[in-house]
């Protein structure tokens, strides 16, 4: 998929393009997540997140720097 604008990117296409992803890569067929499951509620774990987090880069395009990724940091 070409984004060339991320302007553009449909966000329900985007979420349903990472949930089967996910669904493909990840989860037992028996227990598929949808768009808007929680992933983390769904049993996913951290090294599941960065699979995920490499789909999305390479799929759209779409970079996160890492400071964006920790959870639970606050701004100094």
């Amino acid at each position: 998929m070409s984004t060339g604008n991320l302007s553009r990117l449909d966000p329900e296409a985007v979420a349903k393009a990472v949930a089967d992803f996910v669904n493909a890569s990840i989860m037992a067929r028996s227990r598929p997540v949808q768009p808007d499951d929680d992933l983390e509620l769904a049993g996913l774990d951290s090294m599941a997140l960065l699979k995920i987090l490499l789909f999305i880069e390479a799929q759209f395009g779409f970079w996160m720097p890492d400071e964006d990724n920790r959870s639970g940091s606050t701004p100094v």
